[in-house]
């Protein structure tokens, strides 16, 4: 349905007709492409108009409580990624597991760990589907852990598997 550097949105099809759409998000480390990417990722200019759900890295974190320290915390930093879930009526998913879902360093002294990949949806997907989950999984060979989300219960609506795999 489209695609950019930074995100590719599809547009998915259940079996008893029921459309939604699936942003997979790989925000860019640097600020002014992230600014361009919360432009660009509307569902207006994109012409949404179903259930949706936006999954993977932002790079970037909502509150001070989703990074290692929070005296690094900077609220500017965040301030349009916020503004941008705000202005689309996004919720956050929540999450089971470890909080944060990238990390750097493994002792006490250089550890640096945030909350970067997450899965957002509409008001009207969490009202539809009340059962979705979201796991952070264990990170092996990278520094970001991979998401999983249930939708649902599996033995209802599992008819066949959809797995992505972000650089």
């Amino acid at each position: 349905m489209g695609t950019n550097a930074q995100f590719m949105l599809l547009e998915i099809s259940s079996g008893n007709a029921d459309i939604w759409n699936l942003a997979v998000v790989h925000a860019s480390p640097m600020a002014h492409l992230r600014n361009k990417l919360w432009n660009t990722l509307k569902k207006e200019k994109l012409n949404i108009n179903n259930h949706r759900i936006a999954t993977g890295d932002f790079n970037s974190v909502t509150k001070r409580e989703e990074v290692s320290n929070p005296g690094s915390f900077d609220n500017h930093r965040s301030a349009k990624f916020n503004e941008w879930i705000f202005y689309e009526a996004l919720v956050d998913l929540g999450f089971n597991g470890q909080c944060f879902t990238w990390k750097r360093g493994n002792e006490n002294s250089n550890f640096r760990g945030a909350r970067l990949d997450r899965a957002l949806c509409s008001i009207d997907w969490l009202e539809r589907s009340t059962k979705t989950k979201v796991h952070h999984l264990a990170a092996i060979n990278s520094d970001h852990c991979p998401i999983l989300i249930s939708i649902g219960d599996w033995s209802e609506v599992r008819t066949s598997d959809f797995r992505y795999q972000g650089s």
